[in-house]
C-alpha cells in the first residue's frame, strides 16, 4: 500500500503518459490513464479523476490544432454525444463497468481491423446524409461510454481515422470533440453530485499540470509523423487498446467488496 504522496505521484505519472498519448495521436487520454491507474486506484474514483484532469491538457492540445478544426465536422458527433452522455451517467451509477468495457473493446477492434483493410489513398467521400449519420452514431457511442466508463475517445477516433484527413485535422476534430464532451460531462457530474473534494477534485487539480507537460511533449513528437504513417499507427494503437479492454475489462469487477466500497466513496 503506498502512502498519499506515493499514490499522488503514481497518478501524476499516469496523467503524464495520458497527456503525451492524447496530443501525439489525438486520442487515448482516458484509455491510457485508466490502464495505468487501474493498478492502484479503484475504477470509479479513477473515472472521475480522469473526467476532470483531462480538461486542462485537452484544452492545451486544442490550442495547438485550433486552426485545423472544421467545425461542421463536429456537429453530428456532438449532437449524438449530447443525447447519449446522460444515459451513460445513469449506467455509471447503477451498473458495473466490466461488460461495457469488454463489449466496447470488441466493437473498436472490429472497426480498426476494417480500417486497416482500407487503402490509405482512397478519395475523400463527399458530404452526405450517410456520413452525418455515422458521425452522429460515433458521437453517441463516445458520449455514452464517456458517461459510463470515461472511455469516450476510441469510438469517435475509430470513425475519424477512417476519414481521408491529414493528421492535424484528425487531431483538431478529436480534441475539439473531447473538450466539448468533457465540459458537458462535468456539468452532469455536478448535477448528479458525484464529485468529492478530497478523493476527486483536489487530486485532479494537482496532477493536471503534469498532464499538460506530457501534452506539450506529445505535440512536438507528433510533428515527425506523416499522414500515412500516422493513420497506420493510430489504427494499430486503437487495436491494442481494444485488446487490453477485452482482456482486462474492469479489474474491480472480480472483487464485489472492493466494487461496493468504490461506489460508496463517490456517491453522496
Amino acid at each position: 500500500m503506498v502512502d498519499q504522496l506515493g499514490w499522488l505521484t503514481l497518478v501524476a505519472i499516469a496523467m503524464f503518459a495520458a497527456g503525451f498519448v492524447q496530443s501525439a495521436m489525438g486520442f487515448g487520454f482516458a484509455v491510457t490513464a485508466l490502464a495505468v491507474m487501474s493498478f492502484f486506484v479503484d475504477i470509479h474514483q479513477a473515472n472521475l479523476i480522469v473526467s476532470i484532469s483531462s480538461l486542462a491538457p485537452m484544452t492545451l492540445a486544442f490550442y495547438h490544432y485550433r486552426r485545423n478544426v472544421e467545425w461542421i465536422d463536429l456537429m453530428g458527433a456532438l449532437a449524438g454525444a449530447g443525447i447519449a452522455l446522460p444515459l451513460g451517467l445513469v449506467v455509471f451509477r447503477i451498473l458495473p463497468g466490466d461488460y461495457l468495457v469488454r463489449g466496447t473493446g470488441v466493437i473498436i477492434l472490429l472497426l480498426t481491423l476494417d480500417g486497416l483493410r482500407q487503402r490509405n489513398d482512397e478519395p475523400a467521400p463527399a458530404r452526405s446524409r450517410t456520413a452525418m449519420i455515422w458521425s452522429c452514431a460515433a458521437g453517441a457511442v463516445s458520449g455514452f461510454l464517456s458517461g459510463a466508463v470515461s472511455i469516450g475517445g476510441p469510438p469517435v477516433a475509430a470513425y475519424v481515422v477512417r476519414q481521408p484527413w491529414n493528421p492535424a485535422r484528425m487531431k483538431g476534430f478529436l480534441v475539439g470533440f473531447m473538450i466539448a464532451l468533457g465540459l458537458y460531462k462535468l456539468a452532469g457530474l455536478l448535477v448528479a453530485r458525484l464529485l468529492t473534494w478530497d478523493d476527486v477534485v483536489l487530486p485532479s487539480l494537482l496532477v493536471a499540470p503534469i498532464s499538460c507537460v506530457g501534452t506539450s511533449i506529445g505535440v512536438v513528437a507528433s510533428r515527425k509523423l506523416n499522414a500515412k504513417r500516422f493513420r497506420q499507427i493510430a489504427l494499430v494503437m486503437l487495436a491494442l487498446m481494444s485488446v487490453n479492454m477485452i482482456v482486462r475489462g474492469n479489474p474491480d469487477r472480480s472483487n464485489p467488496e472492493n466494487q461496493e466500497t468504490a461506489v460508496m466513496r463517490v456517491l453522496p
